[in-house]
């Protein structure tokens, strides 16, 4: 690279030919491109690498929050928790709706439910 303190385009792209993985250590500088092109309405194909790199990125920091080691990491790079403390992750339990608390608990019947058994077995008997 030159010596002055301005990075000519010719710069950028020597750089770059000297560095051909720098896109991939580098994910997060795509988003910062942009991209022209003369299909009109369609996407080129580096835009489509770009989206489907993003998108594997994010299924990736997803998975990671169901991995308890990787979560504290996760929260650690987002600014939760001061170095040295635990961090106390809870698991949310799956909503249950009344019905199925209902139908799932072994019971005993109400009183009324035996008075009701008793006049309807009544009448119907």
């Amino acid at each position: 690279m030159s010596n002055s303190s301005k990075i000519s385009s010719e710069d950028v792209v020597e750089y770059l030919k000297e560095n051909p993985d720098f896109f991939n250590l580098n994910p997060e500088s795509l988003n910062q491109i942009n991209l022209k092109h003369e299909s009109g309405d369609a996407i080129s194909l580096i835009e489509k690498q770009i989206i489907e790199n993003q998108i594997e990125e994010w299924n990736r920091q997803i998975s990671d929050l169901d991995d308890p080691d990787k979560l504290e990491l996760v929260l650690r790079e987002r600014g939760y928790g001061k170095e040295g403390e635990i961090l106390y992750v809870y698991d949310i339990p799956e909503p249950v709706t009344p019905i199925e608390e209902v139908m799932n608990n072994d019971r005993s019947k109400s009183v009324f439910e035996y008075v009701v058994e008793f006049i309807v077995g009544q009448e119907g008997g």
